[in-house]
């Protein structure tokens, strides 16, 4: 049986007054799961095959999104509840929108209470490992591994320095927008999915051992 493996976070509004915990828990390494790989999956416990269990699982997200689309909410006995809020454009509802100005703000899904003691039950024998804890790198410790890892590869992501470092995305994007204010790193993507590599010029390179 498949562990999950988990580690701590420090919260990033962990020094205030608000806060009642320091670190939140993250799992660490889990994998998309396909439809093909559901239908798949279900084969072993149906007569249908991958192909019907795929076209069946298409055509009830057609069939749940055209409820959705007409106002109604849709229960899936046993698994959860689709709704749909609406709003405006804006973000602004002052009463006088008619049926142009409003649009889909939200598709809300909410589990039945069946299946979230469904999923408390398969989790219980499976939570036994965790990976480091993440305040124990300091970022000068961080910035000099870095440099060694593009060493060896071209670029880095902030996802790639939050598992390479168990570090919460919000510290991990901290370090590199400092990385590249210092001139030590240039982002090559784009602003939404950032790709950082070391800079060429030597002379930025020189302002500090680690790059």
């Amino acid at each position: 049986m498949d562990r999950i493996e988990y580690d701590f976070y420090e919260n990033p509004n962990s020094k205030s007054e608000n806060s009642k915990s320091k670190y939140h828990i993250r799992i660490c390494k889990r994998q998309k799961i396909s439809t093909k790989s559901m239908a798949a999956r279900l084969n072993k416990y149906t007569t249908l095959t991958p192909t019907d269990i795929y076209a069946t699982i298409t055509a009830l997200q057609d069939a749940i999104s055209g409820e959705l689309g007409a106002g109604n909410i849709v229960v899936l006995d046993g698994i959860c509840q689709f709704e749909i809020t609406l709003g405006t454009e804006s973000g602004v509802v002052d009463g006088l929108e008619n049926g142009k100005n409003v649009v889909l703000k939200s598709v809300n899904i909410r589990p039945l209470p069946e299946f979230v003691d469904m999923v408390k039950e398969s989790l219980k024998p499976r939570v036994k490992s965790r990976g480091f804890h993440s305040d124990r790198i300091s970022d000068a410790e961080i910035e000099a591994s870095l440099a060694d890892y593009l060493k060896e590869n071209e670029s880095i992501t902030r996802s790639v320095v939050e598992q390479k470092f168990h570090i919460n995305r919000t510290r991990a994007a901290r370090i590199l927008k400092r990385l590249v204010q210092e001139g030590k790193l240039k982002n090559i993507g784009f602003s939404n999915h950032p790709k950082y590599v070391p800079v060429e010029d030597k002379r930025a390179l020189a302002t500090s051992s680690a790059f």
